[in-house]
């Protein structure tokens, strides 16, 4: 399987599981795997935080068949529900991707 594979499909499995720390546990993998990126860990982190990317700033006409009212009531809840949790175990969340 490719990247141009792979990326939809992990993008498709983090929108739909909805793991609640995502972005959080990005930035700390980023930080432990430092310069160790040409490894298969570093590639496979960096479609990890490519994917997030894109579901933290994809906009809904770039979107298949959705209304803006649609993305933005979806987006509003994710993200609610990736706060709720990171206020409920005290994560850093201030540190970007």
């Amino acid at each position: 399987m490719g990247v141009d594979d792979l990326f939809p499909l992990l993008t498709y499995c983090i929108i739909k599981c909805k793991p609640p720390s995502i972005f959080t546990d990005c930035n700390f993998m980023e930080l432990y795997i430092g310069n160790k990126r040409d490894r298969m860990e570093g590639s496979q982190l960096t479609q990890l935080i490519g994917c997030c990317n894109f579901i933290k700033n994809v906009k809904y006409d770039l979107l298949y068949n959705v209304s803006e009212e649609e993305y933005n009531e979806k987006k509003k809840i994710y993200l609610e529900e990736s706060n709720e949790y990171i206020i409920k175990y005290n994560l850093n969340y201030n540190t970007p991707l």
